[in-house]
């Protein structure tokens, strides 16, 4: 299995679709309305590969853990919390998910390793994310890689209520 992290195209569109479409049916088995209501769709994908924030592992040439990594992200403004680093140099994490398949082979480890590397490597302060209050898995997710809790967010798209969280790059 080829496990290393790359930039993704549009020739990875359709296996991307998999892996948000299995994502979305996880959600909805956890009793979640995150994702429920047709986003991420695939002109947003579209979008993420078209900017050059798409990312993923494949498995021969199916993409089977995905990530979206942002310069900045205007929902992060405004936060009921503070910030740890209050710069704007930050890379934002967004539609982390690995194929229900493919879980606990550390693939979403992986990919928030390449995150803080990318971050550090870019010289930006820190990593930001959020997820859904009772996305308990993905919180723990959050945590085990030493990302710390800052407060609440609510997004532009639906005013949907986020947890947010700050990793600050080392050296910064």
């Amino acid at each position: 299995m080829n496990s290393a992290v790359e930039l993704l195209t549009m020739d990875d569109l359709e296996s991307i679709m998999a892996v948000i479409d299995d994502a979305k049916l996880f959600l909805k088995q956890c009793g979640l309305d995150q994702w429920q209501d047709g986003y991420p769709d695939v002109d947003v994908i579209r979008h993420d590969i078209e900017d050059k924030i798409s990312y993923g592992i494949k498995d021969k040439q199916r993409v089977v853990a995905y990530l979206a990594l942002s310069r900045y992200d205007s929902n992060y403004d405004v936060i009921d919390g503070a910030w740890l680093d209050g710069h704007d140099d930050y890379y934002a994490l967004h539609r982390l998910c690995v194929l229900q398949a493919y879980g606990k082979h550390g693939f979403a480890t992986q990919l928030f390793t390449f995150a803080k590397q990318k971050a550090t490597q870019d010289g930006l302060s820190s990593l930001r994310i959020d997820t859904h209050p009772d996305n308990i898995a993905m919180q723990k997710a959050i945590n085990k890689q030493d990302f710390q809790y800052c407060g609440k967010i609510w997004l532009e798209r639906g005013n949907a209520l986020r947890y947010a969280y700050e990793w600050v790059c080392l050296g910064k």
